[in-house]
């Protein structure tokens, strides 16, 4: 029974040893397994965060865009129409929105921001001007290229997002039947701002641009007509060209009835020389009294005309035509002639037994 006991607990203990021993082998195994899956899922985490920072060697060089960037994509320049008299818009403002302050002023925004002859008008004409002037239209566009297509320069982007704030927030546009700022007149010559003195037509609708600073007081102002977004008023410095300004109608000129004969072109020897009225004196005896001078005392009608001769009368029984019988004769008629008058009759009265006075 003893011996039985001892090896029985040599093999439990042998037993334990083994199991032991398997586990030992069994983790040395599984460790390395364990440690390559530990590093796939550590890759599979780098794909979702921060990849790890390049070192100098792979850094790519970098080379400019020949594509606008985001910005500059939303500054692409598209002209409007210009009309044939200098308008900056053919058409100016629709008539839809026309009399609308709050549409008119939104519409003006984004007409500036599509071309920049329109903006370069009204930021000239703004407060800015005196503060960040702008020389001319060209700096405003990428490569001083103002057609459709381009965009505007980082300078240009600057200038209008600048104005578009004054814009929105200190000028009170307020529209108007007869706009109130005519001393100067804009207009475009192609790609260039013009001006011109004041404003004439029928139609001077539009609206009145008034800027005003932290205290409420005017600091410039100007005006935007509706038929053609050219903008009045201000201190511009444009240089002269042509504008929608039409002319004034012809007054007629009345007849001078004033004229005096010595202005007369017949009598300031002005005419052609073939149409040059007889300069000669008459002649004495070709002088007529305006009335005769011993008109007679009776009219003697001029004699009548004789009757025409009666034609031949034909022959019955043929040979000559028998000849017309004789006129009568046409009485004369002579006229009375007056008797000279005699001695007036004598108011003597001869005395009593006396025959003659």
């Amino acid at each position: 029974m003893e011996t039985f006991q001892i090896t029985r607990g040599q093999r439990i203990t042998a037993s334990i040893a083994g199991i032991i021993s398997a586990l030992v082998i069994a983790v040395a195994l599984v460790i390395p397994l364990a440690g390559g899956a530990l590093s796939g899922s550590n890759r599979a985490l780098g794909d979702f965060g921060a990849a790890p920072a390049p070192t100098a060697s792979s850094t790519p060089t970098a080379t400019p865009s020949p594509t606008p960037t985001k910005e500059e994509d939303e500054y692409v320049i598209k002209l409007f129409e210009r009309g044939p008299n200098g308008e900056v818009i053919k058409g100016g403002i629709p008539e839809a929105i026309r009399g609308d302050a709050k549409a008119s002023k939104a519409w003006i925004a984004e007409a500036a921001k599509k071309d920049p002859v329109v903006f370069f008008m009204l930021y000239s004409l703004s407060p800015l001007a005196e503060k960040k002037p702008i020389k001319n239209e060209s700096v405003l566009a990428k490569d001083a290229r103002i057609e459709d297509g381009n965009t505007y320069s980082a300078r240009g982007i600057r200038a209008y997002e600048d104005w578009l704030v004054l814009w929105d927030l200190s000028a009170e546009v307020i529209a108007v039947p007869q706009i109130s700022f005519t001393g100067t007149n804009t207009g475009v010559s192609g790609t260039t701002v013009v001006q011109s003195d004041g404003v004439r037509g029928d139609d001077q609708s539009g609206v009145d641009v008034v800027y005003r600073d932290a205290a409420g007081k005017s600091a410039a102002q100007h005006s935007i007509l509706n038929r053609c977004l050219n903008a009045t008023g201000g201190k511009p410095s444009f240089p002269p060209g042509k504008t929608d300004n039409p002319p004034p109608p012809e007054e007629e000129t009345p007849p001078d009835d004033s004229k005096r004969p010595s202005e007369d072109p017949s009598q300031t020897g002005s005419l052609p020389t073939q149409q040059q009225p007889n300069q000669l004196p008459a002649r004495q005896d070709h002088f007529q009294p305006t009335q005769p001078s011993n008109p007679p005392r009776q009219y003697t009608p001029p004699p009548a005309a004789p009757p025409p001769a009666p034609a031949p009368v034909p022959n019955p029984g043929g040979g000559d035509p028998i000849p017309a019988p004789d006129p009568e004769p046409t009485p004369v008629i002579t006229p009375p002639v007056e008797a000279p008058p005699g001695p007036p009759p004598s108011t003597c009265a001869p005395a009593p037994g006396e025959t003659t006075c």
